[in-house]
């Protein structure tokens, strides 16, 4: 190794993942809060784009410059020959001894795709999932650029927010299944709704001291989060963005009934409550046929993504995207007319 440090996995080291803007931010300086945890505070794409040796995104490789000049004397891990996971492992290790820190937490998303290699590769390690209601992420994802960029329309950016919730949704789903006590669903609501309780059942996944006074400094120190938002920011865990879909300001006439129909089933698969929203049949088809013409292209370019080659349950996915079994039958209601 090019500099002196040590390779040991000291700390335990915790992935948070998810789909983007379901919380995982939250989670991530949440965990990073309590007195016994550090990290670095920014997505390191670690098996994405470090270890495969992929260039970074131009913001990753910049917050990387920092950690690397210090720790290995470089500015970017294409200066660095030696494997990359391995150094990775080294900096987690001393900056957990520089802050007396028994866990090193990270969070990037598209790691979800990376779970099984990740807790083969590391018996000690430990995967939080945090699952947030579709209808909010989406809300979310229409209301700024992140992580979609732009689209030609809104309508369009819609149906990708839709495709995007349901591929992490879907992978989530097949890992909760496996049942490995080394990884853990979180769901947003519960973090942010019920924070104490949230915080004790998090500290005893991962090993962490949640005793009554532990607790209670943890859960103080959480005030000084600068949470993110796409509508406005905020300090501390707050419960207002969640279920922001249903107040439909920040939505235009019939998008919380379209997107509660285009993701109902998956609502449903990961205990959330759909509306049970109709559409004409019509408009069903053409909303459903463009979703899964957008569910194709992203499995396309699913490895360019994830650096994952998307095994046979990917097709779950699309099946699970699709739905066009499900369309609606037209109304027969005269009284409300087409929409």
């Amino acid at each position: 190794m090019t500099a002196t440090l040590e390779s040991r996995r000291d700390p335990r080291q915790v992935f948070v993942v998810g789909c983007y803007r379901s919380g995982t931010t939250l989670v991530e300086s949440i965990v990073r809060s309590h007195p016994d945890v550090v990290g670095l505070g920014f997505e390191t794409l670690l098996f994405t784009h470090v270890v495969p040796r992929r260039s970074l995104p131009a913001y990753n490789d910049g917050r990387w410059e920092a950690p690397l000049e210090r720790y290995l004397g470089v500015s970017s891990w294409q200066q660095v020959p030696d494997d990359p996971r391995e150094v990775f492992d080294a900096i987690a290790t001393s900056l957990a001894k520089e802050h007396d820190a028994s866990v090193f937490v990270e969070k990037t998303p598209f790691h979800l795709f990376h779970v099984e290699r990740i807790l083969e590769q590391d018996p000690a390690a430990r995967v939080l999932l945090v699952v947030r209601d579709g209808r909010d992420v989406v809300t979310s994802v229409l209301a700024g650029d992140y992580p979609l960029g732009r689209w030609p329309s809104r309508r369009l950016r819609l149906l990708a927010a839709c495709v995007l919730w349901e591929q992490f949704v879907c992978e989530g789903h097949r890992l909760m299944r496996l049942q490995n006590e080394r990884f853990q669903t979180v769901y947003y609501e519960d973090v942010v709704r019920a924070p104490r309780a949230t915080l004790d059942h998090i500290a005893g996944f991962l090993g962490l001291d949640h005793s009554g006074a532990t607790l209670s400094d943890w859960f103080d120190r959480t005030r000084d989060i600068g949470s993110n938002s796409s509508f406005e920011p905020m300090h501390g865990i707050s419960d207002e963005p969640a279920g922001r879909w249903r107040e439909r300001q920040d939505l235009r006439p019939g998008e919380a009934d379209l997107i509660d129909y285009l993701i109902a089933p998956t609502l449903e698969l990961t205990g959330y409550e759909s509306t049970a929203a109709r559409l004409t049949w019509g408009r069903a088809l053409a909303a459903r046929t463009q979703k899964t013409s957008l569910a194709l292209a992203r499995v396309a370019q699913f490895k360019r993504n994830t650096s994952y080659a998307p095994r046979r349950h990917i097709w779950h996915f699309l099946g699970q995207s699709s739905g066009l079994h499900k369309l609606a039958r037209p109304r027969r209601d005269p009284g409300r007319g087409r929409r």
